[in-house]
C-alpha cells in the first residue's frame, strides 16, 4: 500500500526510513528540515510475514525472505523519484532472533544495495518513543504506557514524553500467537482460553516488573490499534488523519473483539476496513491490548499512527 502525500520539488533534500518487522515492512520519505526534523511526503508498506514459522523452525523461510526482498525492491524503486540523501533501514524481532538473520540482511544488500541495521528490543523501544511523541495530542508530562504490538514481539514502555522510565520486551507477537493458538475457525472458547492463559502468564510478570511506575495514560502503536480504530470508524479507504490520536475505550475494544471473533476468517477478510493480511492477526493483537489495559487499569487508549518508522528517520537525521 502506497500513499503519496506531496510531490517532490527540485532542490529539496529528502531522506527515508524502512522498518522491517516480523509481519510488515513499512517505509517513509521525509523532506529534511532544520534541526534534525522532517516533513512526511510519502509513505507505504506491505504485510510480508517475514517471521512466519520462525517460532517452530528458528529460521526465516526462503519464500518469506524472497517475498520481503521483492517488496523492498519495489519500495526502493518508488523512492527513486526523490533522489534520497539517506535511507535508514532497520530490522527488528524476526531478523534479530532468526538463526539465518545474517543471511537475510546479506541477501537484501546483494539484491538491492540496502544496508540493514538490526536493533535489539530496547533500542527499538527508544526509537518508537521518538516517533510517538514527535506528533501527539497526549500529555507529555505524565507517566504513559506505550504499547507496541509487533508480529514477533511486544514492547511495553513506561515513559514520560520521549524519556523511557521502565521497559519490558515480550515474545507475545501476533504472528507467533496466531500460528500457535488460532486452530479453530471461528475461534472457539477452548482455543481462546489457551491463548488468554499464555498472554496472562506473561502479563503477570510484566505487572510485577512495572510495580511503582504506574501510568496515567496509554498510547498504542502499530497495526493492531490502527486496525481497531479503522474497524470502529468503518474507514474505507484508510485515513491516517482520522486514526491518529483517536481514543478507544476498553469496553469498545472488547465489543470489537467479540464481533470479529464470531466471524469465520473468510468473512473477516471481506471487511473493507481490515487491511489485507490482518484478518487473523487482529484477534491475538486485540487480546494483548486488552491484557495490557486490564493489567494497568486503563479505561481507554490513544491510537498513534506514528511510531518506529518515524523514530528511525528522526534518529537517523539527528545522528548522521
Amino acid at each position: 500500500m502506497l500513499k503519496t502525500i506531496k510531490n517532490p520539488k527540485i532542490g529539496t533534500q529528502y531522506a527515508a526510513s524502512i522498518d522491517i518487522g516480523t509481519n510488515t515492512v513499512r517505509f517513509l520519505v521525509g523532506k529534511i528540515l532544520p534541526g534534525g526534523d522532517f516533513k512526511p511526503v510519502q509513505c507505504g508498506g506491505a504485510i510480508t510475514r517475514l517471521g512466519a514459522g520462525l517460532k517452530d523452525t528458528g529460521i526465516l523461510s526462503n519464500d518469506r525472505m524472497n517475498f520481503t526482498v521483492s517488496m523492498l525492491s519495489g519500495f526502493l524503486k518508488e523512492m527513486e523519484l526523490f533522489a534520497l540523501e539517506s535511507i535508514f533501514a532497520v530490522a527488528t524481532s524476526a531478523v534479530r532472533e532468526a538463526g539465518n538473520g545474517n543471511e537475510f540482511t546479506t541477501m537484501v544488500l546483494k539484491e538491492t544495495g540496502l544496508s540493514i541495521e538490526v536493533i535489539d528490543g530496547r533500542e527499538e523501544a527508544r526509537r518508537m518513543l521518538l516517533g510517538v511523541f514527535w506528533n501527539t495530542a497526549a500529555d507529555r508530562d505524565v507517566n504513559t504506557l506505550a504499547l507496541d504490538i509487533g508480529g514477533g514481539s511486544t514492547e511495553l514502555i513506561i515513559c514520560r514524553g520521549e524519556k523511557g522510565l521502565r521497559f519490558y520486551c515480550t515474545q507475545l507477537g501476533v504472528v507467533h500467537l496466531t500460528e500457535e493458538f488460532l486452530k479453530s475457525d471461528p475461534l472457539n472458547d477452548a482455543d481462546l482460553a489457551r491463548m488468554q492463559t499464555a498472554i496472562q502468564k506473561e502479563f503477570g510478570e510484566i505487572r510485577e516488573h512495572f510495580h511503582g511506575d504506574l501510568p496515567k495514560q496509554m498510547i498504542s502503536v502499530a497495526g493492531t490499534p490502527t486496525t481497531l480504530a479503522a474497524v470502529h470508524l468503518k474507514l474505507f479507504p484508510y485515513d491516517p488523519d482520522q486514526v491518529h490520536n483517536f481514543v478507544l475505550s476498553r469496553e469498545k475494544i472488547r465489543e470489537i473483539f467479540e464481533e470479529l471473533r464470531a466471524m469465520p476468517l473468510g468473512e473477516r477478510k471481506k471487511l473493507p476496513w481490515l487491511e489485507e493480511g490482518r484478518a487473523d492477526l487482529i484477534l491475538p493483537g486485540t487480546q494483548i491490548t486488552l491484557a495490557a489495559m486490564d493489567a494497568f487499569g486503563m479505561e481507554d487508549m490513544m491510537v498513534s499512527e506514528y511510531g518506529l518508522r518515524e523514530g528511525i528517520l528522526l534518529n537517523g537525521l539527528k545522528t548522521k
